[in-house]
């Protein structure tokens, strides 16, 4: 079987071991597009990029959540820090829509990206005391843009799936006993059951507290939408479900193992 064989096979099966998982990811999915939807027509054409970036946040979900389930989950904690970062900077430029030149230019002029860094980039650190608070070191994660719960997420999948680490390499090397001293097999597409489950189910929140910024970025518009609020009533009760699933399965196998 080749790998892109085995890719889909392997999607099939973690999806139907992982229907609860699967079911709560449906309606995360209708709920995001049922929103972009009814943003399809906007009377004010500067809000039209900061659209365009959710359009992508959307797109770069699904696609992690295809690698998630096809077990490759570093890969897909890679696309989904981008999809962070495409809701992110759609915040900001809700907020600050004179940025949105600066946003479209900062690889063609000097001067936007200039102010692209100030914007996005890092916060400077002028003192002791305020190292030692530790404030959001990128802007786009501030509290005035209302995306500061996505922070961790970042850091997160920054750590597990954008960059080259040891914690990305664990669910892929596998030592074998009866090998020589030093063999080691390369696992391209599985990886242990209980790390599929708890990095789906972090993916599922993170994409819900991406769904709630994108809501509340419109929310004026979004919120005369009575379908929408009964379908994101569903859709945080099912995700809500699983966190407290996994939570129980897990307490359940600590207590176990202490015994």
């Amino acid at each position: 079987m080749d790998f892109y064989e085995e890719r889909r096979v392997c999607l099939l099966n973690t999806r139907e071991g992982l229907k609860h998982i699967w079911a709560a990811l449906e309606l995360v999915d209708k709920t995001w597009q049922h929103e972009l939807q009814d943003l399809s027509i906007l009377p004010d054409p500067v809000r039209a990029l900061p659209v365009a970036l959710f359009h992508n946040a959307l797109l770069l979900i699904r696609l992690a959540f295809e690698l998630g389930f096809s077990r490759c989950l570093p890969e897909a904690c890679d696309l989904l820090r981008g999809a962070i970062e495409s809701v992110a900077h759609a915040r900001v430029l809700l907020a600050k829509p004179h940025l949105v030149p600066v946003w479209a230019g900062k690889n063609l002029e000097e001067r936007h990206r200039r102010e692209f860094r100030r914007e996005f980039g890092r916060r400077k650190v002028n003192t002791a005391h305020e190292r030692t608070r530790k404030p959001s070191e990128r802007l786009i994660f501030g509290k005035e843009y209302g995306t500061s719960q996505l922070e961790r997420f970042w850091e997160r999948h920054s750590e597990y799936g954008a960059h080259a680490t040891m914690r990305g390499l664990a669910t892929r090397l596998v030592g074998n006993p009866q090998q020589r001293a030093g063999h080691i097999e390369f696992r391209y597409l599985d990886a242990p059951r209980d790390s599929v489950e708890s990095v789906l189910c972090d993916m599922l929140v993170c994409s819900r507290v991406m769904e709630s910024v994108l809501y509340s970025g419109f929310e004026q518009r979004l919120s005369l939408d009575y379908n929408l609020e009964r379908m994101r009533q569903e859709m945080k009760a099912e995700v809500s479900r699983v966190v407290s699933w996994l939570r129980t399965k897990y307490a359940a196998v600590l207590r176990s193992n202490a015994l």
